[in-house]
């Protein structure tokens, strides 16, 4: 992300911001020791994307060019189904 294009925030110690999964964003600290923590939480429609990006690295690997996958609200069910139908058959496959 170009600074040019960034929203810079200041907290205080004590506050939070939220930043939505998939957002490019960056902390930046001054003088002081300071702590960042992060808590991930992952809702279904997380799920789906990050096994369509899955599926289009299968799909990259055989050559083709695939659509990326849609961004929120947009669903991307087909590729993450394919996904975890492909990868449970590779996983039987192996004696698991």
């Amino acid at each position: 992300m170009e600074q040019l294009h960034a929203q810079p925030i200041t907290i205080v110690p004590g506050e939070a911001i939220y930043v939505p999964i998939l957002a490019p964003h960056w902390v930046k600290v001054h003088d002081e020791v300071s702590i960042s923590l992060s808590l991930t939480w992952r809702s279904e429609w997380s799920f789906h994307h990050a096994d369509a990006c899955r599926f289009n690295a299968r799909l990259r690997r055989m050559g083709l060019r695939p659509a990326s996958p849609r961004l929120y609200p947009a669903n991307n069910l087909l590729k993450s189904y394919g996904q975890r139908a492909l990868s449970r058959m590779e996983r039987f496959g192996q004696g698991r």
